[in-house]
């Protein structure tokens, strides 16, 4: 049975045992059982605890891609189905699955330069232990860039390349919560050749500027055109 056969008629099945193939989400404040042939349906699920089969499954899978970003975890949840009250965050549905066992679990990569969000990137930066540099204020970018390769210049306001005066420079953190610090000389673009497919967490700062923050995509099937501007604001 699939999640959106279920979400015609979610009263018919409450309190019976089901069996459903579908991606298993899991991240900050949800846990969420998602169909994407109904996009709009996402249902709750609890996990009694962690000794039901297939957890430890599961649990790697999620692990063991950087951030649980990367990719997107499948597989055959099996449990009671109840419905008809709030469950999870803020009321997140009104349907659950009390799960017995996870079957099949697979792991599967996932598309990110489409799916990644301003809230993708803020969990990025939280998983970052070491402390970017920031300005006094900072001024987090609405959606990710997605590039090529690592190749931007960071302007003033007026979108003119900052000198080597300024002190500017990016920031990059990496899987191992390494910091990359790429400054910028004499305008020329910010490079970091050979960095693998996936995303990074970045800010941008200079002297006598507002920092940038956000996440860079690297998706190779990106057409590579000039260098991506990233423009920061006057400090105060």
């Amino acid at each position: 049975m699939t999640l959106c056969q279920l979400m015609k008629e979610p009263a018919t099945y409450s309190g019976k045992l089901v069996s459903i193939r579908a991606e298993v989400s899991v991240g900050f404040e949800h846990q969420a059982i998602i169909d994407h042939s109904c996009p709009d349906q996402r249902v709750w699920f609890e996990l009694p605890d962690d000794s039901i089969h297939g957890f430890n499954d599961a649990e790697g899978a999620w692990k063991n891609n950087p951030w649980n970003l990367k990719r997107k975890v499948e597989a055959n949840i099996i449990g009671r189905w109840r419905t008809g009250d709030c469950f999870g965050h803020d009321c997140f549905s009104k349907s659950v699955v009390l799960v017995s066992q996870l079957a099949n679990v697979t792991s599967v990569l996932r598309r990110q330069s489409k799916h990644l969000t301003r809230y993708d990137c803020t969990l990025l930066h939280r998983e970052v232990r070491t402390s970017f540099e920031r300005g006094h204020i900072d001024n987090p970018l609405d959606a990710p860039l997605v590039l090529q390769t690592l190749n931007v210049v960071l302007t003033d306001h007026t979108n003119f390349p900052l000198s080597a005066k300024s002190r500017a420079a990016l920031q990059l953190a990496d899987a191992h919560n390494k910091i990359h610090r790429l400054n910028q000389s004499n305008g020329r673009s910010v490079r970091l050749d050979g960095l693998p497919p996936g995303a990074y967490p970045f800010t941008a700062v200079a002297q006598g500027f507002q920092s940038v923050s956000g996440c860079i995509v690297i998706d190779p099937r990106i057409k590579a055109l000039t260098p991506f501007r990233i423009q920061l604001p006057l400090g105060l």
